[in-house]
């Protein structure tokens, strides 16, 4: 009866053993393929990244984890697997909180762009406005040029035509004196 107690025991142990490694092999296989799954979704996400002042140290950050977490290799226990995947999931987050930032920057700049152009075109609307001249045309003042004929002294200014005063001219045109060649009118007695 000892000895089968004994193989009993035995087997009880070998089957608990097993055990165990079967366990021991799942929990490694679950942390690497859990390990696997965190990094291709935070590569997928670095590489979709647009690098600037927000999300530099970021995917630096990542980038160096990942490069950790890419081939754990063999003796890597299921611990340290999940402490890995736990850091590149903490990683990832922070890339996405710094992509979340770069976008709230870029909305930003686009509302005081958007805002300083129309405040230019305003600017300039305004501009034209004060320099383009007043639609209604300025009334005309009419000048009164002295018209000089020959042969009606006393008679300074009247055209000779009817509908003039003495101080104004008629509504029509006058001829001016023929010329003695000096680009002088002829000589008129009246001046």
């Amino acid at each position: 009866m000892k000895d089968r107690a004994g193989k009993a025991n035995k087997d009880t142990n070998t089957l608990v053993s097993a055990a165990r490694r079967a366990l021991a092999i799942k929990q490694e296989a679950d942390a690497r393929e859990s390990l696997a799954k965190a990094v291709g979704e935070a590569t997928k996400l670095r590489d979709g990244a647009k690098r600037d002042d927000d999300t530099g140290t970021a995917i630096d950050d990542l980038t160096t984890i990942l490069e950790r977490a890419a081939e754990p290799g063999k003796d890597v226990t299921v611990k340290e697997l999940e402490d890995l995947a736990s850091r590149v999931e903490q990683a990832r987050k922070t890339l996405e909180q710094a992509i979340a930032t770069q976008a709230e920057h870029a909305k930003a700049k686009r509302a005081a762009e958007e805002k300083a152009a129309r405040e230019r075109q305003e600017r300039e609307r305004q501009s034209e406005q004060q320099t383009v001249p007043d639609p209604t045309p300025p009334q005309q003042q009419q000048q009164w040029i002295p018209q000089y004929q020959s042969g009606q002294s006393g008679q300074s200014g009247q055209s000779g035509q009817s509908g003039g005063t003495g101080s104004q001219p008629g509504n029509g045109w006058s001829v001016p004196a023929p010329s003695d060649g000096n680009g002088l009118p002829g000589n008129d007695p009246g001046l």
